[in-house]
């Protein structure tokens, strides 16, 4: 089993609780969230670790915001 770095997951928590607050604020949406983390290379394992869901559902929701992107 692979140990996290305490300071990543620190890094981690601070992220994920400003990204929460930005949506609780009215500031940015989920989605968007998620394409910009995807646009400066997080990966979908990466982001996933951030917002506290598998690399899978991170992986599908891009997905589909991404196929929505090109037909809308």
């Amino acid at each position: 089993m692979v140990e996290i770095d305490p300071i990543v997951k620190r890094l981690d928590v601070l992220i994920r609780l400003m990204l929460d607050q930005q949506i609780k604020e009215g500031k940015v949406l989920r989605k968007d969230q998620l394409l910009f983390m995807d646009s400066v290379g997080l990966t979908s394992g990466e982001i996933g670790k951030i917002l506290g869901q598998s690399s899978k559902d991170i992986a599908s929701q891009l997905n589909s915001l991404k196929k929505k992107g090109k037909t809308g």
